[in-house]
């Protein structure tokens, strides 16, 4: 049963992605930013907080600890 769920899971992150559509970025310099449960389920895993840098037109952040990140795999 918990595969099925996970997959399900998943499915629904995979499709979402494609159409994600952020709202504005509210970061500032020096913010701690971590994974979101989509990027956990997608298998993304980092235990420590990263630090803010600076985002681009494309939604990609920038971060000091593990460089680059899209915007829809972070909180």
């Amino acid at each position: 049963m918990k595969k099925f769920i996970y997959k399900i899971l998943l499915v629904y992150v995979n499709w979402e992605r494609m159409w994600y559509n952020p709202k504005k970025c509210n970061f500032k310099i020096g913010d701690k930013l971590r994974l979101n449960w989509k990027a956990k389920v997608s298998g993304y895993s980092i235990d420590k907080p990263l630090t803010f840098v600076s985002i681009d037109k494309d939604n990609v952040v920038e971060t000091i600890e593990d460089g680059y990140w899209h915007l829809y795999w972070l909180k």
